[in-house]
């Protein structure tokens, strides 16, 4: 049957090399007993995603997109410029590191929110820094985050004053350290206390300097209720609302955001 599923969907070499007459799986009752066992565990009602509205829809590879879905009244509509490529794989972990190394992907080495690292026999969960499975950063096993990220952070290479916001629960975290070692670094806890220390940051600077705010709330809805969700639209809005305000006191000020 595996066979020819992947014979129909041009998988052949890929989903059809599982032996399970191999006789690493015991006898042939051990065999069944642990193959059920894995049938069942899929089987879970905590494990049915028949209702994620979340599939298909990529928020960072298709940015451009949902903005053209959305209602033309908001700020991002008025700003918009153009539309540009985004990092391959399109996703946070590959983003985010792109953006504070100015390298790709391929470079950086962060593809996902989850790696599989053979070296460590783990899946580990990329931005938190450690095992999939539990909450202990990977530096119980002796791995050192400069050694798992590559590249240079931009804010070592910037020769100007560098500011950066950072949510509260990243702040001071493993690849926090690592990736974003700011001088300048603030954790916030709301998105109204996140742009008002970025307010007084970019009022109160005369000098050319580089402010990082780093806001998770529209990948974080997406993923959790799909990108054409009441709940992500509403966010955007209130974001729209929150940075025409935001540019409404910057009025007369040298600042690009």
């Amino acid at each position: 049957a595996i066979g020819k599923l992947a014979e129909v969907n041009e998988l052949k070499g890929v989903i059809d090399l599982v032996d399970f007459n191999n006789e690493e799986l015991g006898t042939d009752k051990e065999a069944v007993d642990k193959l059920s066992g894995l049938v069942e565990i899929f089987q879970k009602p905590e494990l049915d995603f028949t209702k994620n509205r979340a599939g298909g829809d990529d928020i960072l590879g298709d940015a451009y997109e949902f903005l053209m879905r959305q209602p033309s009244k908001t700020l991002f509509h008025r700003h918009l410029r153009g539309k540009i490529t985004s990092v391959f794989p399109s996703t946070t972990a590959a983003g985010i590191t792109t953006f504070l190394t100015g390298l790709a992907p391929q470079q950086h080495a962060a593809t996902g929110w989850f790696m599989h690292l053979k070296e460590l026999g783990c899946v580990a969960t990329t931005l938190r820094f450690q095992p999939r499975c539990c909450e202990a950063s990977l530096r119980r096993d002796g791995v050192e985050p400069n050694l798992f990220f590559g590249g240079q952070s931009v804010f070592t290479q910037m020769r100007r004053q560098t500011y950066s916001l950072v949510p509260q629960e990243l702040f001071g975290s493993d690849y926090d350290s690592r990736m974003n070692p700011c001088p300048q670094k603030l954790g916030y806890s709301s998105l109204p206390n996140c742009l008002q220390q970025l307010a007084a940051i970019l009022s109160s600077r005369h000098e050319n300097t580089f402010t990082y705010a780093y806001w998770d709330g529209i990948d974080d809805l997406s993923h959790r209720y799909g990108t054409r969700s009441i709940e992500v639209i509403r966010h955007l809005l209130e974001l729209s609302d929150a940075f025409d305000a935001l540019v409404g006191q910057l009025t007369g000020a040298d600042v690009a955001i």
